[in-house]
C-alpha cells in the first residue's frame, strides 16, 4: 500500500505510471484470493488514488468512502483518517466544500482521539507532525480560505 501511495506523488513518467499500475493489479490479486476487509480497503484506496491521478473525482470519492467505512469497521483509525483525508481531497476537487469540510473534520478527531491515546510524551509531542496530520489540516485550511 505504502508504494500505490507514494507513486502518484512522483513525477510522472513511463515507469511511474506502469509501476503504479503494477501495484494497483497487485492488491486487486490479493483481494481476489482473500477477500478481507483488509485487502478491500487497501484495494479501495488504491483505486481511489489511481482514480485522483486519472482526475475522475466522482470515482475517487466512491472508493475513498468505502475504503473510509472498512478501516471503521476492521478498527483502524489511523488507516480511517487517511482514507478521509483522500476523501476530503478528492472532495475540494469537486467543490463539494461542506462535505469535504466534514471529511477532514472527522479525520481530525480521528487523530487528536489517538493523539490522546499516546502514553509516550515525545511520539506524543511529534504525532501531530506526521505528514498524514498535517495534510489533513493544510486539507482543511485550504477550504477554509
Amino acid at each position: 500500500m505504502f508504494a500505490c501511495r507514494w507513486l502518484p506523488h512522483q513525477q510522472a513518467n513511463p515507469e511511474s505510471l506502469e509501476a503504479a499500475g503494477a501495484c494497483l493489479r497487485h492488491l486487486e490479486q490479493l483481494e481476489a484470493q482473500f477477500h478481507t476487509q483488509e485487502s478491500a480497503a487497501a484495494l479501495a484506496e488504491a483505486r481511489g488514488l489511481e482514480a485522483l491521478r486519472n482526475h475522475k473525482a466522482a470515482v475517487a470519492i466512491e472508493q475513498f468512502r468505502q475504503a473510509a467505512a472498512h478501516w471503521d469497521s476492521l478498527n483502524r483509525p489511523y488507516d480511517q483518517a487517511r482514507a478521509l483525508n483522500d476523501l476530503g481531497q478528492a472532495l475540494r476537487q469537486t467543490e463539494a466544500t461542506r462535505q469535504a469540510q466534514a471529511a477532514f473534520n472527522q479525520a481530525l478527531g480521528i487523530i487528536e482521539t489517538l493523539a490522546g491515546q499516546l502514553e509516550d510524551t515525545e511520539l506524543k509531542s511529534s504525532f501531530p507532525n506526521s505528514l498524514v496530520v498535517q495534510e489533513i489540516r493544510e486539507g482543511r485550511s485550504r477550504i477554509s480560505r
